[in-house]
């Protein structure tokens, strides 16, 4: 397989690293269905899924358009949208910071609001894809590169598999915390953050899906 690499999948992608480690037990809200467990090395491994209504081209389409992705992805889950401020982690943006041929570099900016209320913490992460033999998409995967004090390493993969008119996304996030993330963060507080955004980016993108093929390619 060759790997490429987009930016318009870092704010889909980080979101899972704020997010994703966050229960520990088995959790299923709606169509959404996921299983975390805290490992002896103190690393949360999440295993779940979710699904959208595409096929693997319109899905390699719309997340290959990064001029258009801010437009669409965080929608009713910016700072200043409802419920937004009750989240104990909220991602602000994320700005390509080196974009070569190896790997495209992100700075991810995110909140805080509780324990300390800070704002505008940054950290960094590389972004990749896997494509597969047929030209389609296949894996998403997103690797801790530092930057923060709160994270000491993660790595999360995204497998994509297509059933019939609908494209199941798998996902193994692994996440060691660091600093007052790890030691405040309860199990509860981590499953609210990662049942907020799941629902929220998979509706944003099943919503971006249904959009006309010229306006997505900015035609």
């Amino acid at each position: 397989m060759n790997i490429r690499f987009s930016r318009s999948l870092s704010i889909l992608l980080l979101l899972f690293v704020l997010c994703a480690p966050c229960y520990a037990g088995d959790g299923t809200l709606d169509s959404l269905h996921f299983k975390t467990v805290y490992t002896k090395d103190r690393f949360f491994v999440t295993r779940g899924s979710f699904a959208v209504k595409a096929g693997r081209p319109r899905i390699l389409e719309v997340l290959t358009h990064p001029e258009h992705y801010a437009r669409w992805a965080l929608e009713g889950m910016r700072r200043n949208d409802p419920g937004t401020q009750t989240l104990p982690v909220l991602l602000v943006d994320a700005q390509v910071e080196k974009d070569g041929r190896e790997e495209i570099l992100m700075r991810v900016f995110f909140d805080i609001n509780r324990f300390i209320k800070k704002r505008g913490i940054s950290t960094l992460f590389a972004v990749m894809w896997r494509i597969d033999n047929s030209g389609l998409l296949d894996e998403l995967i997103l690797d801790y590169r530092g930057g923060s004090r709160y994270i000491k390493e993660g790595n999360y993969s995204f497998y994509l598999t297509e059933l019939r008119d609908t494209i199941q996304i798998n996902y193994i996030c692994r996440v060691k915390l660091a600093g007052l993330l790890d030691f405040f963060l309860s199990k509860k507080m981590y499953d609210r953050n990662m049942a907020y955004y799941i629902k929220g980016l998979s509706a944003n993108l099943a919503g971006r899906l249904k959009v006309e093929e010229g306006e997505i390619s900015g035609k």
